[in-house]
């Protein structure tokens, strides 16, 4: 009987001691698990600890320049260019105050009169992507509203005073580290003429459609890492271009329209499908033909800043593929010399788009082929004995060969 008591206490103890050496590598294991796994988040990207929203004085602070194309939304006068520069400052994640001094004009088409403009801007922006989602200063798209009031002083045969409310949209791209990039359309509402009465003011209320184009640099911390790395490269193109426009459609041969193009531009691509461009050009064509038979010329100087997509990579999901068809489409900024169109020089805004048929030859070179449809509007005299001017948009397409060098 002892024997047996013996044996059973043997057992028991011996299976207490397993369950303890049991629970007790358990123990362990949950935290050589823990350890592994929270040293593993202390390697990862965490947003709030990697770029925290700065409370010095110059932090967030935020400066930059933009170009817009505007004009009033009543007929009779002409697409206008303005320029402006901007300073700023987030108070807190979401919310900014910016002020924005900038100059501009347009025409009255019926009396010809240049009307001359000089503005300041204060606006309120608000970034509800980051109010809804969390700061995270990396995020490489915001979408914000943009609310404010300004004061313009405009003259042409008399000085004018006018204050101005205005309303809409920011779309920004977070393109390098600190800088950005921003689209903006606004609806502005302008009270003009104040001091005088209204029976001597055209429109008491005049409102207008604008949109923006700027880069801004942001000071402070900034995290990149969860912005693509991305790659650049360097193109260079030349080719040939005409005006599509019914004028030269109308006036020249297909042989005397011919003019030509040449263009430098720099690029980066975000993901292997989608990426931005910024390029300069020169081009020139004829655009019309003098009952002596001189073939009148049309000159242009611009800037372009375009988003790109290849369709191939996005829908073969790759991110290098031997051959490459890109659509890319945005703004075009720039200054146009047209033989006996009112002024020599106008300045104009515009929309420009192209696709790109892409070959690669190595890792680093390609050769491409890209034609391209641009819409230049401005304002300029409706014949040669008119006294007024009239709004035109020359139509231009053109055709470039290039080269590629990936950085």
């Amino acid at each position: 009987m002892k024997r047996i008591l013996l044996s059973i206490a043997f057992i028991s103890l011996f299976c207490s001691a397993s369950r303890l050496d049991a629970a007790q590598a358990q123990d362990s294991l949950a935290v050589r698990s823990y350890d592994a796994s929270d040293y593993s988040l202390m390697k990862r990207w965490r947003p709030e600890d990697a770029a925290p929203f700065g409370t010095k004085a110059a932090d967030n602070l935020f400066f930059g320049v933009s170009g817009s194309g505007y004009r009033t939304m009543y007929r009779g006068y002409s697409v206008g260019p303005h320029f402006s520069f901007h300073i700023g400052k987030w108070f807190n994640p979401y919310s900014a105050l910016r002020i924005a001094p900038g100059v501009g004009y347009y025409f009255d088409n019926g009396t010809k009169a240049r009307i001359k403009q000089v503005d300041i801007k204060a606006s309120y922006m608000f970034n509800f992507m980051t109010y809804f989602g969390g700061y995270r200063p990396s995020r490489f798209v915001e979408i914000m509203t943009v609310t404010g009031l300004g004061y313009t002083y405009s003259w042409a045969s008399y000085p004018s005073h006018a204050l101005t409310a205005h309303l809409g949209l920011n779309f920004t791209a977070h393109i390098m580290k600190n800088v950005h990039m921003f689209f903006e359309p606004l609806v502005e509402l302008s009270v003009d003429g104040l001091g005088r009465p209204a029976n001597a003011v055209k429109y008491r209320v005049m409102p207008y459609l604008i949109g923006t184009v700027g880069l801004s640099v942001r000071l402070g911390e900034d995290s990149w890492d969860n912005v693509p790395s991305g790659k650049w490269y360097l193109q260079l193109m030349g080719g040939t271009q005409m005006q599509i426009s019914d004028v030269a459609r109308n006036e020249l041969s297909m042989s005397d329209a011919f003019g030509m193009h040449f263009s430098f531009g720099v690029g980066r691509n975000y993901w292997h499908w989608a990426g931005l461009r910024l390029s300069f050009a020169y081009s020139k064509n004829n655009w019309e033909k003098t009952l002596g038979r001189k073939l009148l010329a049309s000159q242009y100087a611009a800037g372009r800043i375009e988003a790109t997509v290849d369709l191939v990579s996005l829908i073969m999901g790759r991110e290098s593929s031997r051959f490459c068809l890109s659509v890319m489409a945005g703004p075009e900024a720039g200054i146009l010399v047209k033989d006996r169109v009112g002024r020599r020089y106008t300045p104009y805004v515009g929309i420009t788009g192209a696709v790109q048929a892409k070959t690669r030859l190595s890792e680093k070179f390609a050769i491409f082929v890209e034609p391209r449809a641009t819409m230049v509007p401005y304002p300029g005299l409706s014949s040669a004995n008119a006294s007024s001017y009239t709004n035109y948009y020359d139509g231009i397409f053109n055709c470039s060969l290039g080269v590629e060098y990936r950085l």
